[in-house]
């Protein structure tokens, strides 16, 4: 009788233990790649957001261009006259187009009537509060904020020594360093719930002091505890909230700080 052969033997697959070690390679390898990953995403965001400040900044000096050197200005509501906030009196320059004066009369912008997304930071997480309306529709969040000035500040306060404020604005040739004045700085502000209150279009917190960037960090270090500014000459720089006080402790006077365009001396101690 002839013999058979076996069958070849079919090789198996993996076993238990190469398994696991290939499992283990792989987590090691995410656990390598995600923090590089993560900081790369930052880093983007980052960008992101230093790009969306200098488009906001050039516009403002456009405008500035075209009215006498005055810095746009908002108004407050009150006595029968509407609030608009200085990105209204910008639209014409920042890509937007015209508003209007219904639109500018508007406490904020919905995100369907102009698109305004340059003005969030990626790295805003607040929440967009909803405007009134059948059906409602979310309002455009902004994140950055013109500093907030007077005509006759007190430098030894905390404010007001920015370029403007409430029917009010200095003109650029009274800014002594256009290099070292800031023009605009983030300024993330919110409820409880996390809803926006920065709004396009609304006065509220369309300017920001610089104290409070002091009593409330988490207004501006949204990038590492670090903050994008921008400069009166265009130029944006990230730095800590402490970075522009040029050695001035925080919550003392803030005359002589980037904050200050007339660089006047601090009248008391920090």
């Amino acid at each position: 009788m002839s013999k058979t052969s076996a069958p070849p033997r079919v090789p198996s697959g993996f076993t238990l233990i190469e398994l696991l070690v290939v499992i283990s390679i792989i987590a090691l390898l995410i656990g390598i790649l995600l923090p590089a990953l993560g900081a790369a995403r930052a880093t983007a965001r980052q960008i992101a957001c230093a790009s969306g400040i200098r488009q906001i900044t050039l516009a403002t000096m456009m405008y500035t261009d075209d009215n006498e050197g005055h810095f746009p200005a908002g108004t407050a509501p009150g006595g029968g006259t509407f609030a608009i906030s200085y990105d209204d009196l910008i639209a014409d320059y920042d890509g937007r187009g015209s508003l209007g004066q219904t639109l500018r009369n508007r406490q904020f912008l919905r995100v369907s009537e102009r698109d305004s997304s340059f003005y969030k930071c990626p790295s805003d997480d607040s929440e967009p509060a909803f405007a009134f309306g059948t059906p409602p529709s979310p309002v455009q969040i902004r994140s950055y904020s013109i500093t907030l000035g007077a005509p006759n500040p007190n430098p030894a306060n905390a404010y007001p020594v920015g370029i403007s404020g409430n029917g009010w604005s200095t003109r650029l040739a009274e800014v002594k360093s256009a290099t070292t004045t800031i023009g605009l700085a983030e300024n993330r502000t919110r409820t409880a719930a996390g809803d926006a209150q920065n709004h396009v279009g609304n006065f509220l917190d369309s300017n920001v002091p610089p104290f409070a960037h002091h009593q409330f960090p988490e207004r501006l270090e949204q990038h590492d505890g670090k903050g994008n500014y921008s400069y009166l000459d265009g130029h944006v720089s990230i730095a800590k909230f402490e970075d522009t006080l040029n050695g001035a402790a925080p919550g003392g006077g803030y005359g002589g700080t980037q904050w200050d365009f007339r660089q006047l001396p601090r009248t008391s101690s920090p």
